[in-house]
């Protein structure tokens, strides 16, 4: 008679299967953990990035102010009306480009109002003719970059009137009405994004109306372009 085959009984018992649960639950559960670990490590490491690099923003933007009020500082030694030749010397004197690397153009900012600014006009058409404040605007008040260092790469930017864009002209009033330094937000200048820091001149002290915070009668300020990018171009503050 012919053999018939042997079936075989399967071998995979409760016990296999209750084995392979729980080598996969372990499994599942060591990965879970080294999943968990990985992110709090990532997380730490982003956290130590972020904090050391505001760290090094808030130093830097700190040596830009320090430039700005030693500016400031230069012009008040000169009762607030330093003259074009000696502004640069002082500029100079900075050496922007090589201790600022991030400063795109530091500059004097006056502010007038619209019967002090023929006069400035006449004073420093006196010594740049083909000087002029542009663009026109409504406001009441005026604040155009008289001086500004360097100037070869900034040129576009003498003459400029801060006080035509609220980003810049309310940093500006800040500025005067405090006597502290006050950043913009981004600017969106011809080659270059950035961020201006303001410090006022505060000639005549008066205080503001029911405080008193000193504000600058007539004066000015000193403004510095940080860019936020690297690039080239015409800038101000």
């Amino acid at each position: 008679m012919p053999d018939h085959p042997t079936v075989q009984k399967s071998g995979i018992t409760l016990l296999h299967v209750i084995i392979f649960v729980m080598s996969m639950m372990v499994t599942l559960a060591a990965w879970q953990f080294s999943k968990g670990q990985m992110k709090s490590q990532i997380s730490q490491r982003f956290e130590a990035s972020r904090n050391q690099t505001l760290t090094l923003i808030r130093d830097r933007m700190t040596k830009y102010e320090d430039a700005l009020w030693a500016g400031v500082a230069a012009v008040e030694s000169h009762d607030g009306q330093i003259s074009y030749p000696k502004w640069h010397s002082f500029a100079r004197t900075l050496r922007i480009d090589t201790r600022y690397p991030g400063i795109n153009g530091i500059g004097v900012i006056h502010f007038h109002t619209s019967t002090s600014l023929d006069g400035y006009m006449r004073d420093q058409m006196s010594e740049r003719p083909d000087f002029r404040v542009f663009p026109q605007h409504d406001e009441q008040t005026f604040m155009p970059i008289t001086y500004i260092k360097p100037e070869e790469s900034n040129a576009a930017a003498i003459g400029l009137d801060v006080a035509h864009e609220q980003n810049r002209r309310t940093a500006a009033l800040l500025s005067r009405d405090t006597g502290l330094a006050q950043i913009t937000g981004p600017i969106i200048l011809v080659h270059d994004a950035g961020v201006s820091v303001l410090c006022a001149l505060l000639r005549g002290r008066a205080p503001l109306d029911g405080g008193t915070a000193p504000r600058a009668v007539r004066g000015g300020g000193l403004g510095a372009l940080c860019r936020a990018q690297a690039g080239g171009g015409a800038a101000g503050p």
